[in-house]
């Protein structure tokens, strides 16, 4: 979402650099799941494609698939204030998904969940990229996460690449990679 300061950006073949956000293709989930308190989860999950005037019938079947999957299907009728930090990160993921992007981003999508809940929804995620063919690019501090769901694995830090490569090799050196950067033991 910030202004590139140089090289390119690209989504497949495609370079993407001049193209706005909301033109990318892509599908963001939230830390702090960005719902709109005042609409039911099925409004919440629905938003996106009413923006894009599709058609009530297609926005009801959209919503009610991706709820299904996600097992928020019993939920579609309440508020976000009275859903669970679970529910409410599922609901969040269902809002990204049923737009049908290729692309899904995921800023520490779970972080304020238990490390249970934290699990199972990395399981979740896991499942979905795989059945929907969908590329996830998680941002995350936590090393569980990475493993949980990551092929290929990049380590950032202050805007660098300090190490990428497969997820199993970086459980065999990450400790020593990111030592190396912070200059500390971890």
């Amino acid at each position: 979402l910030e202004e590139i300061t140089s090289g390119e950006i690209h989504i497949g073949d495609n370079i993407i650099n001049d193209v706005e956000p909301k033109n990318r293709n892509i599908a963001m989930v939230f830390q702090n799941y960005a719902l709109y308190p005042h609409l039911t989860v099925a409004q919440n999950m629905g938003f996106s494609l009413k923006l894009l005037k599709k058609s009530k019938a297609e926005i009801d079947r959209a919503v009610q698939h991706t709820a299904e999957i996600l097992g928020v299907n019993k939920l579609l009728n309440r508020l976000p204030k009275q859903l669970s930090g679970g529910q409410r990160q599922r609901v969040a993921l269902g809002r990204a998904l049923v737009r049908r992007k290729p692309l899904l981003l995921l800023d520490e999508p779970f972080s304020a969940l238990d490390p249970a809940l934290r699990q199972e929804m990395a399981t979740l995620v896991k499942r979905l990229s795989e059945q929907h063919q969908l590329t996830v690019l998680l941002v995350t501090h936590e090393p569980k996460d990475v493993l949980k769901l990551a092929e290929t694995v990049v380590f950032i830090a202050n805007g660098g690449v300090h190490w990428q490569g497969s997820s199993k090799d970086f459980l065999q050196q990450k400790d020593n990679h990111i030592k190396a950067y912070l200059g500390q033991s971890c």
